[in-house]
């Protein structure tokens, strides 16, 4: 809200609203979707409509000291949200997904989820069986076998892609210390400057430290993947972007494929694989991003017939926002929303950071105009306010 001078301050309902009735180039109406932590989180329609959704007890009922680690929440809600979209559910089941997502990735370490498939179950079946505790697990197997003799008879999920940023999470617990020191905040996330150039050495020398698959983007579609497994759907998701041909790169894609993902990588020779410091403290997280070989990705992978191919057998896009402060990420996304828009498809789209907002906005707005879902938490979404002016 900050970047566009709306003049709404803080109120994520009304943002949502006014993010929903942005300029478009689709025939059906966009929706937003405000994620407020533990608050509400508000769906907005082009229509008119504002929807509420509380987070407690839909499905969770956590406390403080459940919580781990809030590091990926929000990549984890999109995954969730977008699992139940592929399907074809109403946005209250998308948004409970999405709840559900998050909640079991916060009381872990990083953006991961557990080997087992999910318990979640959409519909009304679910929000009841949510309800209980120790059968839980046991009934979602019977349900799942339920909606898997359903699903012989309806259209599969719709299949998912990915486009945007890959880089290696290199995540630890920290002190305060830390933070000041390389001029850090929570709950935000930042690109790294030639100062942070020794961050990811010397967290690794003096912390413990964790390799997680990541960026905002493959975190979802890691998730989504996840959540479709849980329906006995696999295979549905994939994922375009540029690594180094290194170690991490190599683990990074050992990790998709161990997660179901498709990937479908450039692979550059002169600069490594991109990496992301995940600064916890106090389950909440600082990012710091050096994205080497993720803004060396070049528009004609994504032209090359291979790509192409995975382009035209997936019916979902999802970006975030990150990819437009490189050249061939802005081109790439320009492409999807066109090859989106002309095929019919769907386009879902993140704020992803405040400073995106603030310092790519006629990038970000531009994109907009093809969007079926735009996603951000409140802090996003009053950065945008303020870009946009309004208020």
């Amino acid at each position: 809200s900050e970047a566009c001078g709306w003049g709404l301050g803080s109120d994520s309902a009304a943002i949502a609203a006014k993010i929903a009735a942005l300029p478009s180039k689709r025939s059906t109406p966009r929706k937003a979707v405000v994620t407020q932590g533990a608050e509400a989180t508000v769906v907005a329609s082009a229509t008119g409509s504002v929807q509420c959704y509380p987070v407690k007890g839909n499905p969770w009922n956590l406390s403080k000291g459940d919580l781990v680690d809030t590091n990926g929440a929000g990549d984890a809600f999109v995954g969730g949200f977008l699992s139940q979209l592929a399907q074809g559910r109403p946005d209250k089941d998308c948004v409970r997904a999405g709840h559900y997502a998050a909640g079991v990735v916060i009381q872990r370490a990083g953006c991961t989820v557990p080997a087992e498939p999910p318990a979640f179950v959409a519909g009304p079946e679910g929000a009841i069986l949510e309800r209980l505790t120790r059968l839980e697990v046991a009934m979602g197997t019977v349900l799942r076998k339920v909606n898997a003799i359903a699903r012989q008879v309806v259209p599969p999920p719709k299949r998912i892609l990915g486009f945007g940023n890959p880089l290696l999470d290199i995540s630890a617990t920290v002190e305060q210390a830390v933070l000041d020191e390389w001029g850090a905040q929570l709950n935000n996330a930042i690109l790294a400057e030639d100062k942070h150039k020794p961050l990811y050495k010397k967290l690794a020398e003096t912390h413990a430290v964790e390799y997680i698959a990541g960026g905002a983007t493959l975190n979802s579609v890691r998730v989504a993947q996840w959540m479709l497994s849980g329906d006995g759907e696999m295979g549905k998701t994939a994922f375009v972007g540029c690594i180094g041909q290194d170690e991490f790169g190599a683990t990074l894609k050992a990790q998709l494929a161990k997660d179901g993902v498709q990937g479908c990588f450039l692979e550059v020779g002169d600069t490594p694989t991109g990496t992301c410091a995940v600064l916890v403290k106090d389950s909440e997280r600082s990012l710091i991003a050096n994205l080497a070989a993720a803004e060396k990705y070049d528009a004609a992978h994504f032209a090359d017939p291979a790509t192409q191919a995975v382009v035209a057998g997936s019916d979902v896009f999802y970006m975030a926002g990150f990819p437009l402060t490189h050249e061939g990420g802005k081109k790439t996304v320009t492409a999807i929303c066109e090859h989106a828009a002309a095929t019919g498809k769907t386009v879902c789209m993140n704020v992803s950071a405040p400073f995106i907002a603030q310092f790519f906005k006629d990038p970000l707005l531009a994109a907009f105009e093809y969007c079926d879902y735009i996603f951000c938490n409140e802090s996003e979404a009053a950065a945008l306010s303020e870009a946009c002016g309004w208020g």
